[in-house]
């Protein structure tokens, strides 16, 4: 089968259509979903674009209050 997805394929789609804090909670479940969904880069950039997106205000309230904790 030429269209089948891959088993980290298949969790990586679950976990973005689930969200940030659903995807943390599936990791932590197994090891073998931990390593499908804690190493894939891209699916943190885009559940963290879902939740800040480019031209949002809560992003760069975001970043100033953590520019404002590390100086502190």
């Amino acid at each position: 089968m030429a269209d089948a997805w891959s088993i980290p394929e298949i969790v990586c789609q679950i976990a973005l259509l689930s969200g940030g804090d659903a995807a943390a909670a599936l990791a932590s479940t197994c090891k073998r979903l931990y390593d499908c969904i804690v190493t894939d880069n891209s699916l943190w950039r885009r559940l963290y674009r879902q939740r800040y997106p480019v031209d949002s205000d809560r992003e760069a309230d975001w970043l100033r209050w953590q520019l404002d904790q590390e100086g502190a």
